[in-house]
């Protein structure tokens, strides 16, 4: 790829879906550097111009060096964190999860946007997604720093965006086939990217 193009590294929960979400990005052209968690070291800076935290298995409390990351890296670098991600950054920031009654595996829905974004740049306000996850953020958790962006049928809360800073997060999948305007909610998490 173009020495110029933007270094994105996405830190993989030993999830199965990293390899789509790269797949989408390639079709944007742009390379996405894949880093196991299990190798990300805190100790040593990561040099990266935005970040992707990964879907995954398991509790947000299993993945202590992502919120060492998220402390360590500068604020103005990009961050999407996805399903997992999403998670990981909520509770980043003050939100509480809980877990919820019913599994939410595999199954397309409709999602409604709250509360405008550039992350929403071309894609309807209410649109299709894929739900996998067994994890919700209990929204009378969120803190002031935090600004709900959507909500799925079941008033679950789907996206959230830092109000100063450039990080996002989505409990769906963009990458899943279910969800059709993922690959323009990536190019709208391209743009956020400072680079030349």
């Amino acid at each position: 790829m173009a020495e110029s193009l933007p270094r994105i590294i996405l830190i993989d929960a030993n999830d199965s879906f990293v390899h789509n979400i790269k797949d989408r990005f390639l079709r944007l052209g742009h390379q996405l550097e894949i880093l196991p968690y299990a190798d990300y070291d805190p100790n040593r800076p990561l040099d990266a111009d935005a970040l992707i935290l990964s879907p995954g298995p398991g509790h947000t409390s299993e993945y202590p060096k992502w919120f060492q990351l998220l402390q360590q890296i500068e604020p103005h670098i990009p961050v999407l964190g996805i399903c997992l991600g999403f998670q990981l950054l909520a509770t980043h920031y003050g939100a509480k999860l809980n877990p919820m009654e019913q599994v939410v595996h595999g199954q397309q829905q409709k999602c409604t946007q709250l509360s405008w974004h550039p992350l929403w740049e071309n894609i309807p306000q209410t649109f299709t997604i894929g739900r996998y996850h067994s994890w919700e953020i209990d929204p009378n958790s969120l803190p002031e720093t935090l600004l709900p962006l959507a909500q799925a049928e079941d008033a679950c809360l789907m996206a959230i965006a830092h109000k100063t800073l450039p990080h996002l997060g989505v409990q769906f999948h963009p990458e899943s086939f279910m969800c059709p305007n993922g690959t323009q909610l990536f190019k709208n998490f391209l743009a956020l990217i400072p680079w030349e």
